[in-house]
């Protein structure tokens, strides 16, 4: 991917730290850069480095280039990843203006540094964003999801990919339902959108009903024509509540059977706060909750028990009585709950795709476990959790 003449430019983490500043073009991702980035998200070891990089071009997108780079380390490098999927500008200028204009590039980046946490959907995992606010410039590092199954918007697709596709618009829509903030928010188009589609539709309408109006019945073109004139208002009087939507969610920009079937959905990353909180802070909690299940948990971990008595003794936890906490506890509650509890008390939780969390039970084998026992998790989550596990087995 050649770099154009008098591009050259460098982009500031978003929310990271500045020594990480990142070049936004594919040939400037070298092996000192990766390694930085990836030392930067937490994945390589300070003894390891990134040695090599491979890249090919993977997509056909036009306003952007994605690139899957094939990465290889010297020294321990466990949690690194063998492959990333770099996100770059378009080399074309027409086609960073399109985008400049939609504000594509400053949407995509705000999605991984601000929002795909908040969602309960899978998205890749984002090593590094990065973008210049002056020019709309971006580099995005993700997981790299291959092998995988791409959809297509023509052939349709089959019945479990369709509930998987349900599935993940619920995760999407629903974590931020009626959440504050989404009408100012700097990366909403909603209003320039709205007044758009109320000043061309009229137009586009006209056009359609005089290229296919003789094969439409006359009901179906008069409610285009009455409605059309109407199409602005009609956003305009959208009710609330209202919440984050895709904007493009359509077969051709989704992936199945992610990393050959080991995963089923569309998207990956870590889960949203809030299930965070109910599987992992509730249950644990709960069980401390409980007389003497609790005292055998503190002293089979060898854990502090005033801080066992300390969260017994916490108002929020006393007030559910014999309720149990994972049965009643709201968000809110949680979130005070979770301030309770050590770090170290939820650090064996496992979470994450497949792999995070089969490696996860194999920590707690390689400790010395007999066995793992996984709660909160229903038995077509673990399924592939297993697969993974036995894939890396060997």
């Amino acid at each position: 991917m050649e770099q154009p003449p008098g591009r050259r430019r460098r982009l500031d983490g978003a929310g990271g730290d500045p020594s990480s500043r990142s070049p936004p073009w594919s040939e400037e991702a070298n092996p000192g850069w990766f390694t930085t980035v990836l030392r930067a998200a937490g994945v390589l070891a300070p003894t390891a480095a990134v040695t090599a990089v491979e890249h090919t071009r993977v997509g056909n997108g036009l306003v952007c280039e994605s690139v899957r780079f094939v990465l290889t380390y010297r020294g321990e490098a466990v949690d690194a990843p063998s492959s990333v999927v770099g996100k770059f500008p378009s080399a074309v200028a027409a086609y960073r203006e399109v985008a400049a204009g939609e504000e594509l590039y400053t949407r995509e980046t705000t999605f991984y540094a601000e929002l795909a946490s908040r969602l309960d959907v899978r998205v890749p995992r984002a090593f590094h964003v990065a973008r210049a606010a002056a020019t709309g410039d971006f580099v995005l590092v993700l997981e790299d999801l291959g092998p995988a199954e791409t959809g297509d918007q023509i052939a349709g697709c089959s019945l479990a990919q369709a509930e998987a596709v349900v599935a993940a618009a619920a995760g999407l829509h629903a974590p931020l339902w009626g959440a504050e903030g989404l009408e100012t928010a700097g990366w909403s188009v909603r209003a320039p959108w709205t007044a758009r589609i109320g000043a061309t539709y009229p137009g586009l309408f006209a056009q359609y009903a005089e290229l296919f109006g003789p094969r439409l019945a006359d009901g179906d073109l008069m409610i285009g024509r009455e409605f059309a004139p109407a199409i602005g208002a009609w956003f305009d009087g959208q009710p609330r509540p209202w919440t984050l939507t895709h904007g493009d969610f359509r077969l051709d920009n989704m992936l199945f059977d992610i990393h050959d079937g080991a995963e089923p959905a569309t998207i990956t990353g870590d889960p949203a706060p809030e299930v965070r909180l109910k599987k992992v802070t509730a249950r644990l909690a709960t069980y401390l909750q409980l007389p003497g299940y609790g005292e055998g948990l503190v002293a089979a971990n060898r854990w502090d028990p005033a801080l066992l008595r300390r969260l017994r003794e916490d108002p929020v936890v006393r007030s559910f009585g014999s309720t149990l906490i994972d049965q009643a506890a709201s968000v809110e509650q949680l979130e005070h709950i979770a301030a309770l509890l050590p770090a170290e008390w939820t650090a064996a939780a496992a979470y994450g795709d497949p792999l995070q969390c089969a490696e996860a039970v194999r920590h707690q084998l390689d400790l010395g476990a007999t066995g793992v026992i996984m709660h909160g998790a229903t038995t077509d989550e673990l399924e592939p959790v297993v697969d993974a596990y036995r894939k890396s087995a060997g």
